[in-house]
C-alpha cells in the first residue's frame, strides 16, 4: 500500500511525486444554505467566510486514538482511527478504495493513503468545529491533536494552483490589466493574496515554466463565494 511506502520513502523522492489530486469541489457553500439547520441550536458561533479543518490521517492512523465526527445532537456520526467507522460498519482508510471512502463521506477532499482529508468549516458549536459532511452540518473536536483549522487563504496559500479561463492570470490585480498569454500550460505555486486577487507563479518542478524569465502575475481566486482556481495538494 502506498502509505506503508511513503513512512520509508526518501523525502527528496516525495517530492517527485507525481500525482495529480484536486479537490472534489470548488465552489465555497455560502452558510446560508445551512440556516434550516443550525437555526434550532444555540452556542454556535458562524464564520463570516468558509474556512478549512484538515485531519492529519496518517498520524491518526498510526496512533491508537479515535476522532469522531458528531451531528448536531452530539450523537456519533463517523469514527476515525485505523478504520472509518459509520453505520456499524467499518473500512480500514489505508485499505479500501478511495472510491468508496468518497462514496461514504463526501467532503472537500479526502484521500488518507496521501495523508488527505479537508472540510470545509462553517462554524464553531461548544469548542467544535461546524464542519460540512454529505452535505450537511457535522461537529469535530477543535481541541483533537488531529485536527488543524485553516482559514481558506491559508488553505490557498499551502495548496498548488491550476488556473481556469473564466479567471485568466494578469499583469496585475485589476480585471482591465493585460491577460498574460499561455497561463492555462502551466501550474503554480501561490506568492501572496490581496483581497480577492492571488499573486502566483509558474511552478517548474510540477508541469514545467517558459524559458525566457519569470512566469507570474495575479488570478482572482473568488467571486461571490465561488473559487476561481483549482487547489491541487501534490503534483
Amino acid at each position: 500500500m502506498i502509505i506503508k511506502k511513503l513512512l520509508t520513502f526518501p523525502i527528496f523522492a516525495m517530492l517527485l511525486l507525481v500525482l495529480f489530486i484536486k479537490t472534489p469541489k470548488s465552489s465555497l457553500i455560502s452558510t446560508n444554505h445551512f440556516v434550516g439547520e443550525i437555526n434550532n441550536f444555540n452556542n454556535i458561533s458562524l464564520l463570516d467566510t468558509t474556512s478549512i479543518v484538515k485531519i492529519n490521517v496518517l498520524a491518526l492512523y498510526l496512533s491508537n486514538d479515535t476522532l469522531s465526527i458528531y451531528d448536531l445532537n452530539d450523537k456519533i456520526f463517523v469514527s476515525l482511527s485505523k478504520n472509518l467507522t459509520i453505520n456499524n460498519n467499518s473500512y480500514d482508510l489505508m485499505e479500501t478504495s478511495t472510491k468508496v471512502l468518497n462514496s461514504l463521506l463526501e467532503i472537500r477532499d479526502f484521500n488518507p493513503e496521501y495523508d488527505m482529508m479537508h472540510f470545509d468549516c462553517k462554524g464553531v458549536k461548544n469548542e467544535k468545529y461546524l464542519i460540512i459532511v454529505n452535505d450537511s452540518i457535522k461537529q469535530i473536536d477543535a481541541s483533537s491533536p488531529f485536527v488543524v483549522f485553516q482559514t481558506i487563504q491559508e488553505h490557498i496559500l499551502s495548496s498548488y494552483i491550476s488556473l481556469l479561463k473564466n479567471s485568466p492570470l494578469r499583469i496585475s490585480n485589476s480585471d482591465t490589466s493585460s491577460i498574460i498569454d499561455n497561463y492555462l500550460d502551466y501550474w503554480y505555486i501561490p506568492i501572496k493574496i490581496k483581497d480577492d486577487w492571488l499573486k502566483v507563479k509558474c511552478f517548474k518542478d510540477c508541469e514545467g515554466c517558459p524559458e525566457s524569465g519569470v512566469f507570474e502575475g495575479w488570478v482572482r481566486w473568488r467571486n461571490d463565494g465561488e473559487l476561481l482556481i483549482e487547489l491541487f495538494y501534490s503534483c
